[in-house]
């Protein structure tokens, strides 16, 4: 897998940025673009929908000082347009129950952070019942 930090300002060198991943992606990698939530919008969509990359990353880091309803309607926004493009969300830097039921409201399926670390045996019979279900598939 290939992460890119990207900023919404990268728009402009779109056609450039997606001419060097399809390089990577002809070898097989997988496209993940990384996006701290302070700087999403419509430069940020508009990259996500021409780059089309597998994973979309997202710092929770800003997320305590975002307005809850807001935050929740633009996750639900990010989370269905990845979803569009066949892609899935990850929100990283989860810290706290709070922004943890903010992600699986919005339908972001994807997390990493401290707090589900640090409760790890709380997750544990769920994500077993999901590999199994994922070799089931298999």
């Amino acid at each position: 897998m290939i992460t890119v930090a990207v900023n919404p300002a990268y728009a402009r060198f779109q056609q450039q940025l997606n001419r060097r991943l399809e390089n990577y992606r002809r070898r097989g990698y997988q496209i993940a673009l990384k996006f701290d939530y302070s700087r999403l919008g419509l430069s940020a969509d508009q990259l996500i929908l021409a780059l089309e990359p597998h994973y979309v990353s997202v710092s929770a880091r800003s997320l305590n000082k975002a307005r809850s309803l807001e935050t929740l309607a633009n996750l639900r926004q990010l989370s269905t347009l990845v979803n569009s493009i066949g892609g899935d969300c990850i929100l990283t830097q989860v810290e706290s129950a709070k922004i943890g039921t903010l992600a699986n409201e919005s339908g972001i399926n994807l997390v990493e952070g401290d707090y589900y670390e640090s409760n790890a045996s709380v997750f544990e019979p769920q994500a077993h019942q999901y590999k199994q279900e994922y070799q089931q598939c298999r």
